[in-house]
């Protein structure tokens, strides 16, 4: 979090649906959101800056949501975020 903002990572193939969950979310001024059109980006942004959440589709082209999940891990390479949905 950032100041009093939240930072949202949504990692969404579909860019209408991205486009939608992005615009409805900063209709709040408390809300900072980041995209990602695919896991492999979805990653690097995780590896750069942890979000406070992370709003993930599993059913994504090449690194699905679950191999997301699992780099999250203990055992994983990237701080997991305070809340996944």
């Amino acid at each position: 979090m950032v100041g009093n903002t939240t930072t949202i990572l949504v990692i969404e193939d579909d860019e209408t649906l991205r486009y939608v969950i992005k615009v409805g979310l900063e209709r709040s001024p408390d809300y900072q959101v980041v995209t990602a059109s695919d896991g492999e980006s979805g990653l690097e942004l995780l590896r750069s800056n942890t979000p406070d959440v992370l709003l993930l589709d599993i059913l994504l082209p090449g690194i699905d949501g679950f191999e997301i999940l699992r780099q999250m891990s203990p055992n994983g390479d990237i701080e997991r975020p305070a809340r996944i949905i």
